[in-house]
Order: structure tokens, then C-alpha cells, then sequence
């Protein structure tokens, strides 16, 4: 903060000497009489020049200490002044659920449907699908209705396949938690190198468990995810792989991308990012055995887990559908 202001300083004094020198030559090739005349309108213009320099450098002064003083976020939001939205950026919780499945976002059901509708009904074959962006603009129109709870906005005829599935990664990647975090995915699937040695049975079995730990809402969620990748993967004339969904799919399922990650943190990283997929990959292919009801799943409905708890204490509104 000193360096800066003394360096506007400087500035301000280059500036002010410059223009006396200016002022001065002028003054010399100038008649007596035009001299007058300019002393008597401005009064000096060296005088006049170097007078800026204190009220500009207040102005900059109350900008930055503006700026300094801003209240954060957190209290923005304890005074009700920002909240989040109701669909994007907030608690899976929060969102509206849908009239069927009652766990399980509206916005989710909606794309997939929307997306295999689009998909089975194409007379070409579409390539790309979860991996090509789709039209930006139309896909934050669609953001703003839907946050204002219009979801017919999805069945506009100007939206494409791949703006629908634009629309459903963004909602998956702006959550404030993930389906799975990459952390709790570690403490099942283990170190990387473990887990390239383990058989495809023994795999099945590990994810099926870090399934079963999931919350309700998010478990549910990924139950209904999972099947619709599986069944886009059967469509006749398209054809799409399980491991080619899996790799555009996997950092909207566990937000793996890291914003600020060091040089030296890149090839673990990457190293993490493939086994991930690769849990991804077998999800899609074997669905029905890693997704399905089990007899402790009922058990588990009205248990609060340590991440529920975490969101129920920082979201009083989820306290009642926690407990109850």
C-alpha cells in the first residue's frame, strides 16, 4: 500500500513538473498581454496543476479503503441482502424434487428425458454427446427460468441435445456439494495403483458400498443418472461407450477440477481423475448390481450421516426432512 502511493506520488510530481515546464515555454512565446490574461482567468497554472494532486489522490485513497470494507458473502447472507438460487449454486437438498421421483431433482429427470428423447429420434448419429459444449447463451437463459421455476424452458425447439446435456452438467457442477466427493470415493477405492490391481467383481462390490454410504437425495440422484448413461449407451444407432460418457462425465459428478492447482500436483491429479472414470465407467456398465435395493438402504432413510449433518446445521430449513 505504501509502495503504490508513493509511487502515484511520483507520478503526480513527473506530471506537475511537466506541465510548469510547458506552462513556462508557453509564457516565453507568448505576448505580455495574453500572459495577463491567462494569470488573471486561472490564477497559475503550475499552481493549478499540482492542486489536483492531493484531491486525486484522496479519490484513490476511498476507493481501495471502499473496496477493503466491503462485507463478505457470509454476512450478505445472514442479512438476507444474497441468497442462493433455487435451483443452481446451492444444497441438492434445496432443489425442486420431481412429481415421480421424489428424491431426485426435477431438472435432473427433466434433461435425461428430454436427451433420450432427442437421442432415440435422431435419424443420424450424434457425436459428442456429454462432451461437446453446448450454446452458452441459451444455456444460461435456461439457468434464469429455471431458477424462476420455469422448466418448460427445456422443451424450447431451438434446444439442442447438446445444450440440454450442457444444462444438466452445469447443474451437477455448480452444487455446493457433489454426488460423491473425491475424498470419500478415496477412502473406498484406495490408492490408485491398489485399486488397477483389484478384480472387476471386488470393484463392483466397493463402489456398491460407497453407494450405500451416500445420502438419500444423492444416492437416488445417481440411481437415476447412471441408468439413463446406461441406456444411452444401447441405442441402436448411436454408439457411445461407457468409457467415453465416463470421461466427460466424471468431473461433474465429483467437481475433480481444482482451480490454483500447483505444477507439482498436476500428475496426481490426472493420476485421480483416471481411476475416477474408470469407477464411472463400471457404474454405467453395471448399474443394476451396484444401485440396487438392498435391505439396509430402508435402515439407512432416517439415519443422519456426519455430511447431512454438516448441511443440516449450516441449512436450518433441512432439519425437519433430515429428522423426519
Amino acid at each position: 500500500m505504501a509502495t503504490q502511493i508513493e509511487e502515484l506520488n511520483k507520478k503526480y510530481e513527473m506530471l506537475a513538473n511537466s506541465r510548469d515546464a510547458e506552462g513556462n515555454k508557453r509564457k516565453k512565446s507568448s505576448s505580455p498581454k495574453q500572459t495577463k490574461k491567462k494569470t488573471e482567468n486561472s490564477g497559475g497554472g503550475g499552481g493549478a496543476s499540482i492542486a489536483l494532486q492531493p484531491s486525486k489522490l484522496v479519490a484513490w485513497m476511498k476507493l481501495s479503503n471502499f473496496w477493503k470494507q466491503r462485507p463478505s458473502i457470509q454476512t450478505l447472507k445472514e442479512q438476507n441482502i444474497y441468497n442462493d438460487e433455487p435451483c443452481f449454486d446451492t444444497e441438492i437438498e434445496m432443489v425442486l424434487k420431481d412429481d415421480v421421483h421424489k428424491t431426485v431433482p426435477k431438472i435432473v429427470v427433466d434433461c435425461c428425458v428430454l436427451i433420450e428423447e432427442k437421442y432415440r429420434k435422431s435419424t443420424e448419429a450424434i457425436e459428442g454427446i456429454y462432451r461437446q459444449c453446448g450454446d452458452y447463451n441459451k444455456m444460461q437463459s435456461i439457468r434464469f427460468c429455471i431458477d424462476a421455476n420455469n422448466y418448460d424452458a427445456l422443451r424450447q425447439p431451438n434446444v439442442d441435445i447438446h445444450t440440454l446435456a450442457g444444462v444438466l452438467k452445469l447443474f451437477l457442477r455448480e452444487i455446493k456439494s457433489p454426488l460423491v466427493s473425491a475424498n470419500e470415493a478415496k477412502t473406498f477405492i484406495g490408492k490408485p495403483n491398489q485399486w488397477l490391481l483389484t478384480d472387476l467383481s471386488n470393484k463392483q462390490k466397493i463402489l456398491k458400498k460407497l453407494i450405500c454410504t451416500l445420502p438419500e437425495v444423492n444416492r437416488d440422484t445417481m440411481e437415476y443418472l447412471f441408468a439413463h448413461f446406461n441406456r444411452l449407451t444401447k441405442v441402436p444407432l448411436q454408439h457411445i461407450s461407457a468409457e467415453t460418457l465416463a470421461i466427460s462425465i466424471t468431473p461433474s459428478i465429483f467437481h475433480t477440477i481444482q482451480q490454483g492447482a500447483r505444477m507439482q500436483d498436476i500428475h496426481d491429479l490426472l493420476k485421480e481423475s483416471e481411476i475416477l472414470a474408470d469407477c464411472v465407467k463400471i457404474m454405467i456398465e453395471y448399474h443394476q448390481k451396484i444401485f440396487e435395493c438392498t435391505a439396509d438402504r430402508k435402515n439407512q432413510k432416517h439415519r443422519i450421516s456426519v455430511r447431512n449433518l454438516k448441511k443440516t446445521l449450516s441449512h436450518p430449513d433441512l432439519l425437519f426432512q433430515n429428522l423426519f
